[in-house]
């Protein structure tokens, strides 16, 4: 679709029309999917972004200026979507994966047998 058409339904999405904004979704979809995929590498993952990225494009769209290609405005709110996504994971991991030393548990807690100091067993005595 030549860039004044896209132009178009960019002005009739930002009067409010729903029809508008669809296209706008058909012409970038796949792209975007695309995008996300490449970015978070989890189809799943990646089919969320794509769903959050044109919602908020749809929230959005009155404060689009055209500074830049609606193409680059959408691709740019999917970056920052997968940019968050990613700090997300990666504080989950910290605080959940194997990064810890030791694989000891963050409150210090453990078994009572693993707590146990080895001058009170005794050869032979089991806990």
């Amino acid at each position: 679709m030549p860039p004044q058409d896209e132009g178009g339904l960019i002005g009739e999405a930002q009067r409010g029309s729903a029809a508008a904004f669809e296209e706008l979704v058909r012409l970038h979809d796949k792209e975007v999917l695309r995008l996300a995929l490449r970015m978070v590498r989890s189809e799943e993952e990646a089919r969320d972004v794509y769903q959050e990225a044109f919602l908020k494009a749809y929230r959005s769209i009155r404060e689009f200026r055209g500074e830049s290609s609606f193409k680059t405005w959408l691709f740019r709110i999917v970056t920052n979507l997968c940019l968050d996504h990613a700090r997300r994971q990666a504080g989950r991991r910290a605080a959940t994966g194997p990064g810890r030393p030791s694989g000891r548990r963050l409150d210090g807690g453990g078994s009572a047998a693993s707590r146990r100091s080895p001058a009170r067993e005794r050869p032979g005595e089991s806990a």
